[in-house]
């Protein structure tokens, strides 16, 4: 393992603990500390999908930023602002869209913009090794519901966990199978 694979690994778990550590505290901290936590994960975050996607060409690096920019978005607002979110595209899309277990965020969200950033992040980076973006992906689906316990009245929930994963199952089928329906606009990566 390169050492600055290893020093990214330490950097990222220790920033797990620290989150663990102010998510489930009992005294109280100023309100600085998770938010420069939060900023932390989110440089990290921005850092690891800029560092898979550095040989995509532009047009589908620009698709995988606004999903990324979505999803962090989505994990960062208040609960009140995504219940207003929720509302809005409830009326637009009808019933599908506020369909919720055990009181987290609808499913759609999670399954959908999980899908949407796997299967752009892999097809943008055309077919090259995918078992690092995908666990990649798989760290970042844990990393968001962590950084969910640094947003007042938002919280972790392990089924959230479950639906991001399928979302990225979901995400990685669709890029196999763009891959292999219209391989001749599949990205081309050196």
């Amino acid at each position: 393992m390169r050492k600055r694979t290893l020093i990214g690994l330490l950097g990222v778990a220790g920033l797990v603990m620290v989150t663990l550590w102010l998510g489930l505290r009992a005294a109280p901290v100023p309100g600085w500390i998770p938010a420069l936590v939060l900023a932390a994960w989110i440089a990290v975050s921005v850092g690891g999908v800029w560092y898979l996607l550095r040989a995509a060409p532009l047009r589908y690096r620009l698709v995988v930023w606004v999903v990324l920019i979505l999803l962090l978005l989505g994990m960062v607002l208040p609960p009140e602002w995504l219940q207003t979110v929720q509302q809005w595209v409830s009326a637009r899309l009808g019933r599908v869209s506020s369909v919720d277990i055990g009181g987290s965020a609808p499913m759609f969200a999670h399954i959908g913009l999980y899908a949407a950033f796997a299967a752009s992040l892999l097809w943008a980076r055309g077919g090259r090794h995918p078992v690092w973006p995908l666990l990649a992906l798989a760290g970042f689906a844990v990393a968001t519901e962590l950084m969910q316990l640094l947003v007042d009245g938002r919280n972790a929930d392990p089924m959230d966990v479950a639906l991001n994963f399928s979302g990225i199952a979901g995400g990685a089928v669709i890029a196999w199978v763009m891959a292999r329906v219209v391989p001749a606009r599949r990205p081309q990566v050196g």
